[in-house]
């Protein structure tokens, strides 16, 4: 490896992000927005723009959460990357695949939320628009 290796402090400080992804996200997936369980594939755009439409503040905060906890992907996935680096000799490529597949694995799952807060931004658009939006963030999960 060339350079100096990376602070400890550091390196730790970057590993713990990565609980604090899974918790904040769960947090905003679960009491925040209350997405779990889904709901179910045969409901109506009415019954789903309702279901927007009832928690409209606790959605939006919640849809912040997991985006703001999304972020820290990127933070635990440079960690990582930072130790492939350490086992390759000669060229990089598998650090190289790992830091571009982290950041696009940090946009993907960061649209998740967003189109949930999408979903949640104009209530009084068609119900059907509101329920495609959701079929769209569940897909993408």
């Amino acid at each position: 490896m060339s350079g100096p290796p990376m602070d400890p402090g550091a390196q730790r400080l970057m590993v713990w992000t990565g609980p604090v992804l899974v918790v904040t996200f769960l947090i905003g997936l679960v009491p925040l927005s209350h997405f779990i369980p889904a709901p179910q594939p045969a409901a109506s755009g009415e019954e789903i723009a309702a279901l927007f439409r009832d928690d409209l503040t606790s959605i939006r905060i919640a849809c912040a959460l997991m985006m703001i906890g999304i972020s820290f992907f990127a933070t635990w996935g440079g960690a990582v990357a930072v130790w492939v680096r350490q086992m390759e000799s000669g060229f990089p490529v598998l650090t190289y695949a790992s830091l571009i597949l982290l950041g696009t694995g940090t946009v993907y799952f960061s649209s998740i939320p967003l189109v949930w807060a999408l979903a949640s931004f104009r209530p009084e658009i068609a119900p059907d628009t509101i329920r495609m939006l959701n079929d769209l963030a569940w897909f993408l999960f």
